[in-house]
């Protein structure tokens, strides 16, 4: 690991990559991918951060927002994080519309609401929608709410891609990543 880091490192400094973000995730078959996330700049230029969270925009969503896709719900028991959060959110004031596939096909109910297949098929405006898949899946997701007009989107704990962010955020929406709406609310209480 140490090596391929070393080559990542030699080969964007060959580019003319100045400042990156590196990041890995887990493949199916436990072999680690690595991603550097970056620009070419010059020594005179400010380096380039990765995506922060600003407290007005995690503020502006929570209050702002009524009705939630909640992509990537889960019913298995004992209850899953997924299914807490919606409930969490329902109990304050939140409609939460669960997206799942396989639930959808199953034509079954989550805490008293359809479970539609994907975000396009939901016949009502969204405005946030909290992405509960694994970071490799999340950029799809970001693109379809994009496509649907939702006003935001919010990347569960864990859930995080770059560069999906920046797509959301050069198309307007708001944007979070990495955190827990469930306890954002607890936090801003």
């Amino acid at each position: 690991t140490a090596l391929i880091l070393l080559v990542i490192v030699q080969y964007l400094s060959i580019l003319g990559v100045s400042s990156f973000v590196l990041t890995t995730t887990t493949t199916i078959n436990n072999r680690k991918k690595f991603y550097a996330v970056g620009k070419i700049s010059s020594d005179t230029e400010e380096p380039v951060d990765p995506f922060q969270n600003d407290e007005s925009t995690i503020k502006k969503i929570l209050t702002e927002s009524r009705t939630i896709a909640l992509v990537g719900i889960s019913n298995k028991r004992p209850q899953r994080p997924s299914e807490r959060v919606m409930e969490h959110l329902q109990q304050n004031g939140y409609r939460v519309i669960p997206v799942s596939p396989i639930l959808a096909a199953k034509g079954v109910n989550v805490l008293g609401e359809k479970v539609f297949s994907t975000l396009r098929d939901i016949p009502y405006d969204i405005d946030m929608v909290d992405i509960f898949m694994r970071s490799e899946n999340a950029g799809k997701i970001v693109d379809e709410a994009i496509l649907i007009g939702a006003r935001s989107v919010w990347l569960q704990i864990g859930v995080i891609d770059e560069d999906a962010a920046v797509r959301a955020q050069n198309a307007g929406l708001g944007v979070v990543m990495d955190l827990c709406p469930k306890l954002e609310l607890q936090r801003l209480k």
